[in-house]
């Protein structure tokens, strides 16, 4: 479960959708998602995509070049 913050400032609760789980995609604080709320309980919500942001995302590498694979000259 996690909790969103939605664009007109409500806090609602969310699970998320089947296919995204199976996609092992990982959500991380801040991260932009799509999610529907459900028409019965408007308090709960189904995670259903990841956005692609514009800013550095925390899921890219910062350092692309591990330290044991440098590059030799």
């Amino acid at each position: 479960m996690f909790r969103l913050q939605l664009t007109d400032g409500r806090e609602v609760m969310a699970h998320t959708a089947l296919d995204f789980r199976m996609a092992f995609a990982r959500l991380l604080p801040g991260d932009q998602v799509v999610a529907e709320v459900s028409p019965f309980d408007p308090n709960k919500a189904r995670i259903r995509r990841l956005l692609k942001s514009t800013q550095k995302s925390q899921h890219e590498n910062p350092n692309p070049n591990p330290p044991n694979q440098r590059e030799r000259s």
